[in-house]
């Protein structure tokens, strides 16, 4: 998925982490590649029904690393 106008709030950029793409489900394990400062591409298994314009949000543990809205959906 292509994340956009990702608003981080720390100075981590892991590339493994996880993420939420709803408030209640677990944590989904991604791979995370920075396309430009503001702009991300997440790599996950595992996920259902992740759609344009639901926001993806980044923990690294039990740090929130920010959040974005989702783009564009690759299968």
């Amino acid at each position: 998925a292509i994340i956009e106008d990702f608003n981080f709030l720390t100075d981590e950029r892991p590339e493994s982490c996880t993420c939420k793409f709803r408030y209640r489900q677990k944590d989904i394990n991604v791979s995370v590649e920075y396309l430009s400062r503001n702009n991300l591409s997440v790599t996950y298994d595992g996920a259902k029904a992740v759609t344009p314009g639901q926001f993806c949000v980044l923990y690294l543990g039990d740090t929130c690393l920010g959040g974005g809205m989702i783009k564009e959906v690759y299968k």
